[in-house]
């Protein structure tokens, strides 16, 4: 999904840029758990079994993207 424009060293490894536009798009298909509206006005546990309870799970595996994205269009 994420298109790299490159490389960086950084801390003394070499790290994928990613390139403005793609990183662009996937902000426009894809949200954060905790930029979905009503994130901070309740616990994010609350919030993550209202999704469930619509059968909204993250669209990749928390554990390997880092955090919990949901497809906007689900929203």
């Amino acid at each position: 999904m994420l298109e790299t424009s490159g490389q960086v060293l950084h801390m003394g490894v070499m790290r994928e840029l990613v390139d403005y536009e793609s990183l662009r798009k996937f902000e426009s298909c894809f949200r954060k758990l905790s930029a979905i509206d009503g994130y901070w006005n309740r616990e994010p546990e609350r919030l993550r079994k209202k999704l469930i309870a619509k059968g909204l799970r993250p669209v990749w595996d928390p554990e390997v993207a880092g955090a919990e994205f949901y497809r906007i269009s689900d929203l």
